[in-house]
């Protein structure tokens, strides 16, 4: 969720000190502002669902690490670099490495052993 924290922190200091980095009639960008800081100056915009906002993979993968690790506070990145499709967990001051799978529609999760690091 650190994309989220980093995107929530830079519009709210856009909208705060009155930078507009979208026109007016760009709905959709100004309803995505809204739903990740709900700020008061999106006020006449609508509140969109995560899967108008999000791509439904990491929806999934959001989801099946909040089982893994019980919903506790955790920070996780998911990445698409050569080929490969991995996901960093970030839990109580040690780094997790999954990779992730597509298969029938679902996602899988897999941990990568022996890639546990400590911070």
């Amino acid at each position: 969720m650190h994309t989220q924290t980093t995107t929530w922190l830079a519009t709210k200091l856009y909208l705060d000190f009155g930078f507009n980095v979208l026109n007016k009639e760009e709905k959709i960008g100004w309803s995505i502002l809204k739903t990740l800081t709900n700020h008061s100056k999106s006020s006449e915009y609508k509140l969109l669902e995560k899967e108008d906002i999000y791509d439904k993979r990491n929806i999934e993968i959001e989801l099946q690490l909040k089982q893994i690790f019980r919903n506790s506070n955790f920070n996780y990145s998911v990445w698409y670099k050569n080929g490969l499709h991995n996901v960093y967990v970030y839990y109580e001051y040690d780094t997790y490495e999954y990779e992730y799978f597509e298969e029938k529609d679902k996602i899988k999760l897999v941990e990568v052993k022996n890639k546990k690091y400590r911070r």
